[in-house]
């Protein structure tokens, strides 16, 4: 009887160990959006250099032909396993594919040697002063939420913001290559399995054949969202039933959408609630905007830098402490010491071999220089903006003049490099 017990407090406490963890995240961070024609226009980094996107988790992800060229995107040796558009009819060039060496929405959300396609036809991308699409691809390795009444979208690691509550989530289909999310939906008594398209105004919209079957008279003429060619007159039908999650909403509509290749529930539901995506465990969440108070989590602050010692540090202290490269272009240093910066991560073998190394010449030039450390696998904007993709980089940058930046160099070329450019003589 005692170990039945034992074992019963045992899996009591894993639960709420489990709970706990789940709640508790390592890192979030929050960032605006704008909407030009009901679309989420993001603003991401490529290649270090900002650019607008429009966010299409239905789609694919894919640039304008000018933008490729303008950036240099290059052609990858080896074409990546990367779909096209498989439910909607938007035309790429064929057989065309460029690479971008690295992206970054956030810290969170980032990638390394990202495929795009090329769009064929972009006039309407051109119009929402986009350069492209992006579908959830890029948020693969995050949980992002998407709040249209902030107009924000938070991503956390590795699980939901705290605000979003356990039941008000349920189990979705992925498709591969971050081209769809196939949601449960019940519509007029019937379940039907929809996939999530953030690029459209309505909130249910269905192929011919599937407003067909849809029980019910056609009440009105509505209009439905072509791709790229804005709204467009089209049938439609009121839902005398329809639910998602937890939320029955009255006075919908079905709207009959003939460009479409699979039925869809639309971004008109990001205009009652919330919504978070959490794609490694295939796990969605709604939430109305009125069911909870909204509290940003916030991650660590970092301490000011202690002179002696390798300081670790994230994008928020460089930003106020060495370069506003968000909103200062010429990179005007904030020191008041001159400062190197070591990049590395913890599976890189000599970045391990040189820490130790850095701890001591910190130490030896504790009045003169202050030295920092950047974890590369933690702050993926700091690496995009300063095209680092090699470790351990190291940066070296005096109180005035140009900044210098090695890759791989060993303690006596640092010491070096210190003192040549860093210490005054």
């Amino acid at each position: 009887m005692r170990n039945w017990i034992l074992l019963l407090f045992c899996l009591c406490a894993t639960c709420g160990l489990t709970r706990a963890q789940e709640i508790k995240n390592t890192s979030t961070e929050v960032k605006d959006y704008r909407e030009v024609d009901g679309k989420i226009i993001v603003e991401v980094l490529v290649n270090g250099k900002p650019a607008d996107f429009v966010l299409d988790l239905s789609g694919g992800n894919a640039v304008l032909p000018e933008f490729a060229e303008d950036r240099n995107l290059p052609v990858p040796e080896k074409k990546h396993a990367i779909q096209s558009y498989l439910f909607k009819n938007v035309e790429v060039v064929e057989g065309e594919q460029r690479n971008i060496e690295q992206i970054s929405f956030d810290n969170n959300a980032a990638a390394d040697n990202f495929p795009v396609l090329i769009l064929k036809d972009g006039d309407y991308i051109r119009k929402l002063g986009a350069v492209g699409v992006i579908n959830g691809k890029l948020f693969s390795k995050t949980c992002f939420t998407i709040d249209s009444k902030r107009k924000k979208i938070t991503t956390s690691n590795p699980y939901k913001p705290s605000y979003m509550k356990l039941e008000n989530r349920k189990r979705y289909t992925v498709i591969p290559y971050g081209c769809g999310l196939i949601l449960p939906t019940e519509l007029n008594g019937t379940e039907y399995s929809l996939l999530f398209d953030t690029w459209s105004d309505d909130v249910v919209m269905l192929t011919p054949a599937d407003f067909a079957k849809l029980p019910g008279e056609t009440v009105q003429d509505s209009t439905c969202l072509a791709y790229a060619r804005g709204k467009v007159a089209a049938p439609a039908k009121k839902l005398s039933g329809f639910q998602f999650m937890n939320e029955p909403a009255a006075d919908e509509l079905a709207v009959e959408n003939p460009q479409i290749k699979r039925s869809m529930l639309g971004g008109g539901l990001l205009k009652r609630g919330m919504v978070t995506i959490d794609i490694q465990r295939a796990r969605v969440y709604f939430q109305p905007f009125d069911e909870v108070a909204v509290v940003d989590d916030k991650n660590p602050v970092i301490p000011d830098a202690v002179p002696g010692k390798m300081n670790e540090i994230n994008r928020e202290y460089f930003l106020k402490h060495v370069y506003d490269y968000k909103t200062d272009k010429s990179l005007t240093f904030k020191g008041d010491k001159p400062v190197v910066i070591d990049f590395w991560a913890t599976w890189c073998g000599p970045c391990m071999k040189m820490l130790p190394e850095m701890e001591k010449l910190a130490e030896k030039y504790k009045d003169q220089v202050i030295f920092l450390k950047v974890n590369a696998d933690e702050e993926k904007e700091l690496c995009n903006v300063f095209g680092i993709n090699a470790l351990p980089t190291f940066m070296f940058i005096p109180l005035e003049g140009k900044g210098v930046m090695e890759v791989g160099i060993d303690a006596a070329r640092v010491e070096q490099l210190i003192q040549e450019h860093l210490i005054k003589k």
